[in-house]
């Protein structure tokens, strides 16, 4: 075995650990319900869908504001993260329905955009919005997203 690694730059067979791998493009379901395979795989992603909210709010929104000292405080800080969810779940929606969430998630979208704003030029007009890059106009576009209308 030693001359072969030497001489051919082969390794050692190592057997593979699959419970410790990512397996890539597969998913692999067991269950004991009587119901059809596409609608336990359909709950599956129900259930993903709900992670993918939740992963949102602990890693995008701040959870500064969760110890705040009145009830009132607490409660807008509630409203608002509910609202900035029902956004999000709509933006997953957006590129479903588009079919671009193969290629985007709704984390690749927020990432794209977050260095859009709008400057006030002070002519009363509404303001410029600053330079996208082609990619992100692009991908606005497809969603239907137009930033440059006039208000």
């Amino acid at each position: 075995m030693e001359s072969a690694e030497k001489d051919y730059g082969e390794e050692e067979r190592v057997p593979r650990d699959v419970l410790k791998e990512v397996r890539m493009g597969y998913f692999s379901f067991c269950s004991n319900l009587d119901i059809p395979a596409k609608e336990i795989y359909l709950s599956y992603k129900q259930r993903w869908d709900i992670e993918q909210c939740f992963d949102y709010l602990k890693n995008s929104v701040s959870s500064s504001a969760s110890h705040a000292h009145t009830d009132e405080y607490f409660r807008g800080w509630a409203f608002l993260n509910h609202v900035s969810l029902l956004y999000y779940y709509g933006l997953i929606n957006a590129l479903r329905d588009k079919q671009l969430d193969d290629k985007y998630s709704a984390e690749d979208v927020l990432k794209l955009a977050k260095n859009i704003y709008r400057v006030d030029t002070g002519d009363g007009q509404g303001g410029r919005v600053s330079a996208i890059q082609k990619k992100t106009q692009e991908l606005l576009d497809a969603l239907g997203v137009d930033l440059l209308r006039e208000k």
